[in-house]
């Protein structure tokens, strides 16, 4: 299942600038782009710095599904936006979720997204392998 979109935007930097000082604020300001247009179409979208990312909360029932954000630091202007759970089937506790048809749907939304307001380029969808391999090749 491809939970990973990776894509090419100057526009990202052009996005106002957060409050906070963060180590990564590219993704800030994509994250809360994310979060700012998901709200208006009725998702979640509170947003939040982690360690090494930024993450956008979807939705929280009946299971929580996040994007979370990045900048690639190895290509210029690119970024990454990849959905947790990662995984086609989400086990909660006795219950189990099949996650393929909201990953995809969400997945065509945030590319619509990215397309128009960003103007992205250039966009990749990876699965999680992928994904893992990009994230620790530093």
């Amino acid at each position: 299942m491809k939970t990973l979109l990776h894509f090419k935007s100057e526009q990202v930097s052009s996005l106002p600038a957060l409050d906070d000082d963060t180590m990564d604020p590219g993704a800030g300001r994509l994250a809360k782009l994310l979060a700012d247009t998901l709200k208006m179409e009725g998702y979640c979208g509170d947003y939040y710095d982690e360690d090494w990312m930024w993450q956008v909360v979807v939705s929280r029932k009946p299971y929580m599904i996040t994007l979370i954000c990045r900048t690639d630091l190895k290509e210029e202007n690119a970024y990454s936006v990849a959905v947790e759970p990662y995984s086609r089937i989400v086990r909660r506790w006795f219950r189990k979720y099949d996650n393929y048809v909201t990953v995809n749907q969400l997945m065509e939304f945030i590319e619509k997204i990215l397309k128009s307001k960003l103007a992205a380029s250039d966009i990749r969808l990876w699965d999680f392998k992928e994904w893992d391999r990009m994230q620790y090749d530093y």
